[in-house]
């Protein structure tokens, strides 16, 4: 039968060590453990036998003591007590000249052996009732999880099927002219409205399947100016070519990346501090190269966001979990902008701004593009 502690174990030589002795393991580590006892016992009693016991104290025992109890609970502290209490009381060494002792002494001795050991077993007993308890919990989150993606899954499959269908006629509509009058605002707003049901879709599913993956990452020369266009066009929020302000600089304007990611994550920060912010206030989206890697800020003036949400960001979770907050959304904007950052080998931090907000910061890396070649030549994102 497999271990359980075995995931548990560090690399590190001294918790190596410690583990194939206090951990239970087939033959190997029980007869590593009873020889160390030994050894350690015969050891102490040869140093005393030589030297006497003004060199070597009888607590030389109680680590060995500590270890028996460690390695075979509360058998291994009382057989290892009552071994010590012998060796170091009755059967002393004769060449020892204080080896003729009392026994209420040595008597004493073992049962202070006895209680450091049945007390070291009491504790070692709950450290491993306590691990195995979080590793049966660890075992449950993550079937749950699985049966949790599994069925967001065939949900958001399910979702797809007639959102092709919706986005299909609509366009088909659109293009043949089929709809005229006041008909048209009603047809871009049933497009616009089924184009952002569709990205809410494939974000769901990307955030919870499973770890990040570059596997699908298409990488190619873009203008980051038309992707920012494309997602300030698709922001859900009023108004947003007024709300925010973009500053791209000349040297970051082409960009080697995968477009669609990219512009999704771009979409979830820019729309999430949008969100939070007051109508007032634009949101600053600075663009630059910086040693390497491309860096976006982006700085709101909202309320900030809570640190427990940064440590750990996790999906369906809000600031304010409230039925009265006044932001609307599933939760989902850090968790996938996280996840899309690492997609694209890169990172997503959030820090306090000066003055109040939220200045939230993605690296990229940022290959070279001052030379580029025939196939590098930039393509325009589409609406």
């Amino acid at each position: 039968m497999e271990d359980p502690f075995d995931t548990q174990r560090s690399d590190a030589p001294l918790r190596g060590w410690i583990d194939r002795v206090v951990v239970p393991q087939e033959g190997r580590s029980t007869w590593f453990a009873v020889v160390i006892v030994c050894a350690g016992f015969a050891l102490c009693y040869g140093v005393t036998a030589m030297f006497g016991s003004h060199l070597v104290s009888t607590t030389w025992y109680v680590p060995f003591v500590l270890l028996a109890a460690a390695r075979f609970r509360y058998i291994g502290a009382l057989i290892a007590s009552v071994v010590a209490m012998v060796v170091s009381g009755p059967f002393r060494p004769a060449a020892d000249a204080a080896s003729v002792q009392q026994p209420p002494v040595w008597i004493g001795r073992g049962l202070v052996f006895a209680l450091v050991g049945v007390v070291t077993a009491a504790l070692i007993d709950r450290i491993v009732s306590h691990r195995e308890r979080e590793l049966g919990l660890a075992e449950q989150e993550r079937d749950f999880a699985i049966r949790q993606a599994a069925v967001i899954a065939t949900v958001s499959h399910e979702f797809r099927t007639p959102l092709t269908v919706i986005t299909g006629v609509a366009r088909t509509l659109e293009v043949h002219g089929m709809v005229t009058g006041e008909g048209e605002s009603l047809l871009t707003g049933l497009m616009d409205a089924a184009r952002r049901l569709t990205d809410l879709v494939n974000t769901v599913g990307a955030v919870m399947d499973g770890s990040p993956d570059q596997t699908f990452v298409r990488l190619e020369p873009i203008v980051l100016r038309d992707v920012m266009d494309h997602v300030l066009d698709h922001l859900g929020v009023r108004d947003p070519r007024n709300r925010v302000a973009v500053h791209i600089d000349p040297h970051a304007e082409i960009f080697i990346s995968d477009r669609e990611l990219l512009s999704q994550l771009m979409r979830h920060v820019i729309e999430n501090a949008v969100k939070f912010s007051p109508a007032d206030q634009q949101v600053e989206v600075l663009v630059r190269r910086e040693e390497g890697r491309l860096e976006v800020r982006v700085a709101d003036r909202g309320p900030g966001i809570d640190e427990t949400l940064l440590r750990s960001p996790l999906p369906f979770t809000q600031g304010d979990p409230s039925m009265t907050r006044t932001t609307q959304g599933l939760g989902l904007g850090l968790f996938a902008a996280a996840r899309l950052a690492a997609v694209l080998d890169g990172t997503i931090r959030f820090e306090p701004r000066a003055g109040g907000g939220t200045e939230a910061t993605v690296e990229l890396a940022a290959p070279d593009t001052s030379h580029p070649s025939a196939d590098m030549v930039p393509h325009s994102a589409s609406a």
